[in-house]
């Protein structure tokens, strides 16, 4: 096991090593993101629209995939380093067992009710035939990509972040080689952005399966120990539910925002794919961090923990504001990119920078929740993602709505972030006494 760098390695040699290929595994599906977003709206704007209504729920299931992949990431690089690999392989089992489980269900969930979600949002307009064969096409596979996700994490938990990267990317890439094909040369419109992103799961799971069974990581089959799955879901349902409250808030705000009109809805799902080119960014050092935390938490190597957390935290934070800075100076030419309509352009430049605000003030959130996950506290880890978003960002958004309009709904982002800080402030002092002095 090639996992022995996780104890030895400087800090930030080492959050780099294992950041770096998530990172650029995640910034090549965020690369697919925009591009696939930008097929679609060069397609048609409304049938952008009609898909960015349908995205958070996608996001969700994508999380609870995230979600069991990362308490399995976390109890088996913890299981490592102890040195159980007898437990290791009953954790893998359970794993396996919980992601086949879960990505069956969310497939019967999402063909019940995606007909009456996208009519909650636009009743009986034309648009919102595209959102619900989109969302019914990429529900068929969910299953691939929740085992994509789990080999990732695995594969992490190893100290193989190249081998991650290979997986996420080669969906990435067949993704961003398909779109054309089946928007434009096909006709297929928002049908065939959805079976891209359906083959390019596929594709990942496929990629994922050769480099798994070919590695020396533990291979078991699903299996289901009861006491596993509770320390995975103690850990991975503090996380799904901290990647699932962004969508969840975002099926609140689209209802706002569509308020406004088709154009504001389309620049809000503008805003949510490119900023993801940042945000993802930042996630990829959080995921390297839960991983490189649960290693050195099962040695007992606190100061270790305390070196690298600081690390990756100034890292992410030197990134988000890179991405201020090129926000707030490039708004026009992003926007610019997905329509050349004058008013969606005025109205996108003015969204991106009063959006990216938030920039600022995100990184301790992100960096702070993959140290507590990486511990084991996934309620702490809930407590910061749940308060930010539905503690203070909902509650902004409508009253920032009601003083200043659409102005206020971007804003309320960032106005989110300033009472987070402070309460990740208070979060961290305790699990500084608690767990990491030495």
């Amino acid at each position: 096991m090639d996992n022995n760098k996780l104890g030895t390695m400087k800090p930030l040699p080492l959050v780099l090593s294992m950041a770096l290929p998530v990172m650029l595994s995640m910034a090549l599906q965020a690369i697919y993101n925009i591009a696939d977003s930008l097929f679609i709206s060069r397609y048609s704007e409304t049938s952008f629209a009609a898909v960015s209504i349908v995205q958070p729920l996608i996001l969700i299931f994508t999380a609870l995939a995230n979600g069991i992949a990362a308490g399995e990431g976390s109890l088996l690089s913890k299981t490592l380093g102890e040195g159980d690999e007898k437990r290791a392989a009953s954790s893998v089992g359970t794993a396996w067992t919980l992601a086949i489980a879960s990505s069956v269900s969310g497939f019967v969930l999402v063909l019940a009710a995606s007909a009456p979600f996208v009519r909650f949002f636009l009743g009986n307009d034309a648009s919102a035939i595209d959102a619900v064969v989109y969302l019914k096409i990429v529900a068929v596979a969910f299953p691939f990509q929740f085992a994509s996700s789990l080999v990732s994490f695995l594969l992490q938990s190893y100290g193989r972040s190249r081998s991650a990267m290979a997986i996420q990317g080669s969906g990435a890439v067949c993704n961003i080689i398909l779109d054309p094909l089946f928007i434009f040369t096909f006709g297929w419109g928002a049908a065939g952005a959805a079976v891209a992103t359906a083959l390019g799961y596929i594709c990942s799971a496929v990629v994922a399966f050769a480099i798994y069974f070919r590695s020396d990581c533990i291979v078991s089959r699903p299996s289901y120990d009861g006491r596993d799955g509770r320390r995975i879901f103690r850990i991975a349902l503090p996380s799904m539910m901290g990647q699932a409250a962004g969508p969840i808030v975002g099926v609140v705000l689209n209802k706002l925002v569509v308020e406004y009109g088709v154009d504001a809805m389309a620049v809000f799902g503008m805003y949510l794919k490119t900023e993801s080119f940042m945000f993802l960014a930042s996630s990829g050092i959080g995921s390297a961090l839960i991983v490189i935390v649960g290693y050195n938490y099962g040695l007992g190597d606190m100061r270790r923990v305390k070196r690298c957390y600081f690390t990756a935290l100034a890292l992410s934070w030197a990134i988000m504001l890179i991405g201020f800075a090129i926000f707030q100076i490039a708004a026009p030419e992003i926007v610019g990119l997905f329509s050349s309509d004058p008013g969606l352009l005025a109205i996108g430049t003015r969204a991106f920078r009063l959006l990216c605000f938030c920039f600022l003030l995100t990184s301790p959130n992100i960096i702070t929740t993959g140290l507590l996950q990486g511990f084991g506290m996934g309620g702490r880890s809930l407590a910061i993602t749940y308060s930010r978003f539905f503690l203070f960002l909902l509650p902004f958004a409508f009253i920032l709505n009601a003083l200043f309009g659409l102005d206020g709904i971007w804003l309320s982002f960032f106005a989110a972030d300033v009472p987070t800080i402070f309460l990740i402030v208070h979060i961290y002092r305790k699990v500084d006494r608690e767990a990491m002095s030495c």
